[in-house]
């Protein structure tokens, strides 16, 4: 055990190190559903998260990121879909996005950046707060985000960086997210189920 916090030790200072710039983002999640028993479709979440460089090298670059977001979930017809607040089988759920990202930087000028990207990330379910008959049907909820490779998502990424001073920048960008699961239940299911279009504003820090 000693040797797995020293190992976490040695990453985190070797990343804190090697860290070039940060973004802190807050944006919307736009959460598609062919459920009729869903929420008005589609369902909006309100996000916060970083994303940080690893990489950059001629125009290339990888990076990673945490988005959290979480709103009212409800089981329905074997399915977790998001919930109106006013059911009263609702279970609020956290979910945590983690993204990986392999792109390219195109350099408009000075001032503006524009990127494109696009890697695996994974979205993970966690129900918190079970309403009145939500209860009972917690565990079905939190299997639903992990069977069948639901967590899975293919992603791409634009955004625009507009520099503001020497080390501040504003950061747009959109993603959009298509869950693999879609693809398995291509013949069960309307192919937009489960996809995910995210507006992003990001302030992004230099160091």
């Amino acid at each position: 055990m000693k040797y797995a916090f020293l190992l976490l030790f040695v990453l985190s200072t070797t990343l804190c190190f090697s860290l070039r710039s940060l973004d802190v983002e807050t944006g919307l999640v736009f959460h598609l559903s062919s459920e009729s028993q869903s929420a008005p479709n589609p369902a909006i979440f309100q996000g916060f998260g970083v994303s940080m460089p690893f990489l950059e090298e001629e125009g290339f670059f990888i990076d990673a990121g945490i988005l959290l977001y979480g709103g009212h979930y409800e089981y329905v017809n074997g399915r977790a879909t998001p919930a109106d607040m006013e059911r009263a089988d609702t279970i609020w759920t956290l979910m945590v996005q983690l993204d990986g990202r392999i792109g390219y930087t195109f350099r408009i000028n000075d001032t503006l950046t524009f990127t494109s990207a696009f890697g695996p990330t994974v979205i993970g379910g966690i129900p918190i707060f079970a309403f009145d008959s939500g209860e009972a049907v917690r565990g079905d909820l939190f299997l639903f985000f992990y069977t069948n490779i639901r967590f899975l998502h293919f992603q791409g990424q634009l955004s625009l960086q507009w520099r503001l001073a020497e080390k501040f920048s504003l950061v747009f960008k959109v993603r959009g997210l298509y869950p693999v699961s879609a693809i398995l239940e291509f013949l069960d299911y309307v192919p937009i189920n489960g996809m995910k279009i995210q507006g992003i504003v990001a302030a992004e820090i230099d160091f």
